[in-house]
């Protein structure tokens, strides 16, 4: 009969998703807490070679003997190190005190330079769990080959670790089939499950009921299945499996009181959990990150993000690549046309009159009775951006093909300014301007829609440009937009920085053109 051991990360994989800041009383009663429940092996966090500072709040360590002895006795604990960051050269010779367990993880780039740090750890006295991350990316082929690597090797677990939580149970059979009649008996089989697909605890049972009965298993999970964001295995859920399916006697209280105590208060300010660019992440195997950077981008429709995955080539998909994902993203939006002819049309518009751009900011509430009576001065032309339902605008600008895709309150009879990233081909009541021709140059905010609509009138001879609506930004998504239905969450940092380059691309702006603001706005002092 198999011996099933539970390996909760909660300190360690848990910690993505607060930078590994549980705080040092939290540690000390998550750990309290998993070993009165018995779980089988805790892993503390970290083991890493870059820290400037040991900080006590974070599950961040130097050497493996840094916790207090006292937690550490008649329980099993390990720490992960990341294959390609860490110097194992700075590992110390274990001295018989602190933590005696290791787990590596390594891409398949590293696998040979994980196996020669694999032999210096264990010849070093670690007992050693080697975790090849994203195992959906090797074929039946490469995992025989490696496989036939650790076999050489005193390992004392090797797990198969579904990264980008792509498995489906049949999966998880056919892996378990390649491990299980090729891994040397000796060896534990383990297996890391993320929640991308919400198939963590349908794989862990199909894992269990497809291992061979000689073979000794271990299988992570996290307090509320805490993660980066679809999260892992629920460790609550799978013992209580365990002890009805398996005869286990888990202890489950604890497990329900750290969860309730500690975990909840965390997931309150650090959610995680089922989400849209985990679930694109999972189905084309690719980094996560990746799927967030485009869906940060807030301008692209879902067909646009599986476009770009797409066109992301084998071997950047399981590393993320800034750089590349920022370039891609450009390329994709590049569409280059002339748009002499839109231009020309656009300035015999605007040429000498007081052009009137209304955004989405909560202050058109407030002064809508201004606004109107500017509307209806003769020499008055009015845009609105990114549409607007308040107001009857002489015409409406779209540079965010989501917001446009979305928007139903433009009348047929209101000229579209559209940008070419959205369509390159003219219609009636239409003009079309060249995006990258358009686009802002400065950091982060390039595809600003009213840096973008200040680009195009500069050049067309307005009399003068006046702001309603473009308020600036808070942190406070309520009180970012005039409309529910336009809200985004952003972060602190994110907003002051963003609200920062708005301001001094503004004035850049005034230098070309008069600018003023018929609502108060943070961009402007004036």
């Amino acid at each position: 009969m198999k011996n099933i051991e539970v390996l909760d990360c909660t300190l360690r994989d848990g910690g993505y998703v607060n930078d590994n800041n549980f705080g040092s009383k939290n540690i000390i009663k998550l750990m309290d807490y998993l070993n009165s429940s018995g779980i089988d092996i805790i892993e503390c966090g970290y083991i890493m070679d870059n820290i400037e500072k040991y900080n006590p709040d974070k599950t961040e360590f130097e050497t493996s003997d840094m916790l207090d002895p006292a937690l550490l006795a008649n329980q099993n604990y390990t720490l992960m190190l990341l294959g390609e960051k860490y110097n194992i050269e700075n590992l110390p010779e274990y001295n018989g005190k602190g933590i005696d367990t290791l787990r590596m993880s390594f891409h398949k780039k590293s696998l040979d330079k994980a196996i020669e740090k694999a032999k210096v750890i264990i010849s070093k006295g670690y007992k050693l769990f080697m975790q090849p991350t994203a195992i959906m990316a090797y074929s039946d082929e490469e995992i025989i080959s490696m496989i036939k690597k650790f076999n050489e090797l005193d390992i004392e677990c090797v797990a198969i670790v579904d990264t980008f939580g792509q498995m489906k149970p049949d999966d998880v059979v056919k892996k378990v089939s390649l491990f299980d009649n090729n891994l040397d008996k000796k060896m534990k089989l383990g297996i890391h499950l993320h929640n991308n697909l919400q198939n963590a605890f349908a794989n862990a049972i199909s894992f269990l009921d497809n291992v061979s009965d000689d073979r000794n298993v271990v299988v992570d999970t996290s307090l509320l299945g805490m993660g980066r964001g679809a999260g892992n295995l629920p460790t609550e859920l799978f013992v209580m499996y365990l002890n009805s399916v398996y005869g286990k006697d888990y202890n489950l209280v604890p497990l329900l009181e750290a969860s309730d105590n500690i975990i909840a208060k965390i997931k309150e300010e650090h959610n995680w959990g089922y989400s849209l660019p985990y679930f694109l992440s999972a189905i084309n195997g690719i980094h996560p990150s990746y799927v967030i950077k485009f869906l940060e981008s807030k301008t692209l429709n879902s067909i646009d993000i599986n476009n770009l995955i797409e066109m992301i080539p084998e071997d950047k998909k399981i590393e993320y690549d800034k750089e590349y994902a920022e370039e891609l993203y450009r390329i994709y939006n590049d569409k280059t046309i002339d748009d002499k002819q839109s231009r020309d049309k656009l300035e015999s518009l605007v040429e000498k009159k007081n052009v009137l751009l209304i955004g989405p900011g909560k202050s058109i509430l407030d002064y809508k009775e201004k606004i109107e009576e500017v509307l209806r001065d003769n020499n008055t032309f009015s845009i609105a951006i990114n549409g607007n339902d308040m107001f009857n605008a002489n015409a409406s600008f779209y540079s965010n093909k989501k917001r446009f895709e979305q928007s139903l309150s433009d009348k047929s009879d209101v000229l579209l300014l559209l940008t070419s990233n959205i369509k390159n081909e003219i219609e009636d009541g239409e003009l079309i301007f060249d995006y990258s021709k358009s686009l802002s140059r400065e950091y982060g905010i390039s595809d600003n829609s009213l840096l973008i609509m200040l680009n195009i009138l500069k050049d067309l001879n307005p009399e003068m440009i006046t702001l309603a609506g473009f308020d600036g930004f808070s942190s406070n998504n309520k009180e970012n937009f005039y409309s529910d239905e336009r809200t985004n969450v952003l972060a602190e940092d994110y907003v002051r920085k963003l609200n920062e380059v708005m301001t001094n691309s503004i004035k850049e702006y005034k230098k070309r053109v008069k600018i003023k603001s018929l609502t108060p706005t943070k961009y402007m002092e004036d």
